[in-house]
């Protein structure tokens, strides 16, 4: 499998990955700041299920 390439390689890669599906109130507040409902965490999760499933 492709590893993840940059400083820290594949531990870098799955720190963003988890770091990033973790933040439920950054996503719903940006969600309410630009009145875009689809930036909301709820919406974002089928996107951080895909990343989670083809790494």
């Amino acid at each position: 499998y492709p590893r993840a390439r940059g400083v820290g390689g594949s531990t870098l890669h799955n720190a963003l990955i988890n770091f990033i599906a973790n933040t439920k109130s950054d996503f719903d507040n940006l969600a309410a700041m630009f009145n875009a409902p689809t930036w909301s965490y709820e919406s974002m999760r089928q996107y951080f299920t895909l990343i989670e499933r083809n790494l």
